[in-house]
């Protein structure tokens, strides 16, 4: 009967640590997936950076070729990063789901933008930099989008940021997407 006792203890502390070692294996793929989403959000923040530096040249219409051409590698840097968000495996992260959704709503609203400033740019590049109706309405576009973007980056922001902090990660700003 006593052997049959420690049997029953050696199982059960068998079955305790295979369990115990699965959580903690769970617990590293999770912030794995977490690091990936970062690493995802800091190629965003360089996207945003050359936006924001090409509308700022065309804004003070200097070097507007290269603005154009920065704002498609932007809009080209985009579309990869929102492939991106479809293959992410976030099935062990917190909340994991809810980031890509959320990721994913971003992204578009951030390609959306890029394209509406390209065409922006297109059109001072084919018009010159006087104000005219046909930009001055493609420059409204872009900054309507601007605001779509926006509150889609905030909504992803508030849940990152929670995921983020549980993983020792940077948290983030509309202005780093």
């Amino acid at each position: 009967m006593r052997a049959l006792v420690w049997v029953l203890v050696a199982l059960f502390a068998a079955v305790a640590v295979q369990t115990a070692l699965r959580g903690r294996h769970g617990e590293v793929r999770a912030a794995r997936q977490a690091m990936v989403v970062d690493g995802l959000l800091e190629s965003g923040t360089v996207s945003r950076a050359r936006l924001v530096a090409a509308v700022d040249l065309l804004l003070r219409c200097e070097r507007v070729d290269g603005a154009v051409e920065d704002l498609w590698t932007t809009a080209q840097a985009r579309q990869v990063q929102q492939d991106a968000v479809v293959r992410l495996d976030v099935s062990a992260m917190q909340s994991g789901a809810e980031v890509r959704r959320l990721l994913a709503v971003s992204l578009e609203r951030s390609l959306e933008t890029d394209y509406a400033f390209l065409d922006w740019a297109l059109t001072v590049q084919r018009e010159g930099c006087r104000s005219t109706g046909r930009a001055a309405m493609a420059y409204s576009k872009a900054l309507y989008a601007t605001e779509r973007s926006t509150a889609a980056k905030r909504d992803f922001i508030r849940c990152w940021d929670r995921v983020a902090t549980t993983y020792g990660l940077r948290l983030r700003t509309e202005n780093d997407l």
